[in-house]
């Protein structure tokens, strides 16, 4: 299998529009070998604001849950309405 077969499989292929800034920056980073081409930066790119956004969905989850406990917590002392 070739290379680039090998890149390409299991994956869906997207375009993508972006200001001129920004693909200049990836092609800076693509000349300086930090990623292969502009594929891979922007697929590392799309994967590290979705692991944050799912941290930070996680975050905020267990927040709403832990005040979710309190408030019963309180109503069933009868320090707030149910």
């Amino acid at each position: 299998m070739k290379h680039y077969q090998r890149w390409l499989y299991g994956k869906t292929k997207i375009a993508v529009t972006s200001d001129e800034e920004y693909i200049d920056q990836l092609d800076a980073f693509v000349s300086k070998d930090i990623f292969q081409n502009r594929s891979q930066a922007i697929q590392e790119a799309v994967k590290e604001k979705l692991a944050r956004l799912n941290k930070d969905e996680e975050r905020m989850l267990k927040k709403l849950s832990e005040h979710f406990h309190e408030d019963k917590f309180l109503c069933g002392r009868g320090f707030l309405r149910s």
